[in-house]
């Protein structure tokens, strides 16, 4: 701020035990760093979900049916493996992805797994390394959805998938 101090969110109440981030809540700060800021410390308690492990993503929807995700900020755990997308449909029958903000830090944003009636839309995917959308054996409809930054592959069908793809920003 003007008087000097930095703005720093964390994900626990104790900022000494979570993940901190700066004020744009994207970039993470180092514990060590943060005793050089004057920090002023507030909860990330908007709808920001930051995953904790590399190895599982954000948020995984298993054998569901009839279920929406939508106006979230995802964000994967740092040094997110590709095996772990952000978010994980997998057996779900008519679950909706709509409008939520979904980073890959180097993996994958979204992935259907034997799943049908999937609907991907108004999503924006940000920072990745790997695909946007993967769809293997399932139907997805992946509209109006933005796909912003260096992604190597927006949309990916696998193996048996049935992809209406309909005004997208790539």
């Amino acid at each position: 701020g003007s008087d000097g101090t930095a703005v720093i969110y964390s994900t626990t109440a104790d900022p000494t035990q979570g993940t901190l981030f700066s004020a744009d809540r994207t970039t993470e700060i180092a514990q060590s760093d943060v005793a050089t800021l004057r920090p002023y410390y507030e909860p990330l308690t908007d709808t920001t979900i930051i995953g904790s492990d590399p190895e599982k993503p954000v948020i995984l929807a298993q054998e569901a049916n009839n279920i929406i995700v939508s106006g979230f900020r995802l964000v994967p755990a740092p040094l997110q493996k590709l095996k772990a997308p952000a978010v994980i449909f997998s057996k779900v029958n008519d679950g909706t992805l709509l409008g939520n903000i979904i980073e890959a830090k180097g993996g994958v944003g979204f992935s259907a797994v034997e799943s049908r009636g999937v609907k991907i839309i108004g999503n924006t995917f940000a920072r990745s390394e790997a695909r946007g959308v993967s769809c293997d054996r399932s139907s997805v409809l992946v509209e109006s959805n933005a796909f912003i930054g260096d992604w190597p592959i927006a949309i990916s069908g696998d193996k048996s998938c049935r992809a209406e793809i309909r005004r997208n920003l790539f």
